[in-house]
């Protein structure tokens, strides 16, 4: 079974990633809102590094009909642990989840445990019956979830200034010179551009990225 990915991200397929590990490239199927937080904010020619936590599934139909392997990516740990229970809801499939994952989880757990159908209904290829059947089943199980930090890393409503900016693209370039791996440099730049959306040039952005970092890399 696989479990973790890391490579080049190549790039984006719709809602899926093609990320390239020692010349292979293997598709891995993400959330809707990490998959538009990906294509929104990366520059095309950046094709950092990447690490999904992954589920190895066989996708098929019944009677005799193909199979195929599909690998489903996750940014951390604990976001693959509550898409796995999401999935235990009886008539919720994979890609139904997956679409339905356009808010943070810690927005979801909490409409889960407070029984907020309508907040569920309006989740992509959710409805008010598959709302009442999630808070059912999984009311009770989800509460850890509710403590992640919100806004990440399924949100698709952050806005973060686009990545190609030039002076975005310079502060880059400065954090992989004094030794930042490039998908530690996205994640830190994107990291004080949320927090910090005022920020308009180079200088000032690294500084903010050394400070928050403590000056370590």
């Amino acid at each position: 079974m696989i479990t973790k990915i890391h490579g080049r991200l190549a790039g984006m397929r719709g809602d899926s990633a093609i990320v390239e590990v020692g010349g292979i490239f293997y598709e891995v199927m993400l959330p809707s809102g990490l998959a538009q937080r990906l294509t929104r904010t990366l520059a095309p020619e950046a094709q950092p590094e990447v690490t999904f936590h992954t589920l190895h599934y066989i996708e098929g139909w019944g009677g005799g009909g193909s199979q195929r392997p599909r690998l489903i990516g996750f940014t951390e740990e604990l976001d693959r642990e509550f898409f796995e229970l999401l999935t235990t809801v009886s008539n919720l499939g994979v890609r139904t989840a997956l679409r339905a994952l356009t808010i943070p989880i810690a927005e979801m757990a909490a409409a889960i445990e407070g029984g907020d159908a309508r907040a569920l209904a309006r989740l992509p290829r959710i409805g008010p019956r598959m709302a009442d059947k999630i808070i059912a089943e999984l009311k009770g199980k989800t509460w850890k979830f509710t403590l992640l930090p919100t806004g990440e890393p399924l949100a698709a409503v952050a806005k973060p200034r686009p990545a190609e900016q030039p002076f975005v693209a310079e502060a880059r370039e400065i954090l992989l010179q004094v030794g930042y791996r490039a998908s530690d440099a996205a994640a830190a730049i994107e990291k004080v551009l949320r927090a910090r959306p005022e920020i308009a040039t180079s200088q000032e952005l690294v500084q903010e990225v050394f400070r928050q970092r403590g000056g370590k890399t």
